[in-house]
């Protein structure tokens, strides 16, 4: 089973937090796959370690 059919398959259980799917783009699944699950086009999570100000 690949990481994608793995993700639908957590999508069918009930699995809708968009940022969960975040952690598998790039490690089998692509921003195009990310987006067909979650119905939201995918955005890198900010890296940035200066604190908000």
């Amino acid at each position: 089973m690949t990481i994608y059919e793995e993700c639908k398959l957590f999508k069918s259980w009930g699995q809708n937090d968009a940022n969960y799917y975040k952690v598998f783009v790039g490690a089998g699944l692509t921003t195009d796959q990310y987006k067909e699950i979650t119905g939201e086009d995918y955005v890198a999570p900010s890296t940035s370690s200066q604190p908000a100000s």
